[in-house]
């Protein structure tokens, strides 16, 4: 985020799509952009997930930043978070600046919100 938003196109990573999923093959193959496209959909990882929807991330607030931007700029966009059944918790603390997910994806089920 310190750097901005980059931008992948699929054409330009043909057969190096595993590389370019990570941080260091998105810097390599993405292309700074300022104006962001409207997404159909934010995938959204975490450690753990509750049946409210609140996430635990990995304790930066990162993942809560990058969605209240897509959300204040474009509304709503369906919120997902794909977890294994045993990351699903009774109770995620949360605060103001955490935001929720609307679906739980896990090998066996979706989960709507």
């Amino acid at each position: 985020m310190k750097k901005g938003y980059l931008k992948i196109d699929p054409k330009d990573v043909k057969g190096k799509e595993k590389e370019a999923s990570t941080i260091k093959g998105a810097f390599k193959y993405g292309k700074s952009i300022k104006d962001l496209p409207k997404p159909d959909l934010i995938v959204t990882g975490c450690v753990a997930v509750d049946k409210e929807g609140w996430r635990l991330g990995k304790g930066k607030g990162y993942g809560d930043r990058e969605i209240k931007t897509f959300l204040g700029k474009f509304g709503k966009i369906p919120v997902i978070t794909t977890i294994h059944e045993l990351q699903i918790v009774e109770k995620v603390p949360h605060d103001k600046n955490d935001t929720k997910v609307d679906y739980i994806i896990t090998p066996q089920k979706i989960i709507k919100l």
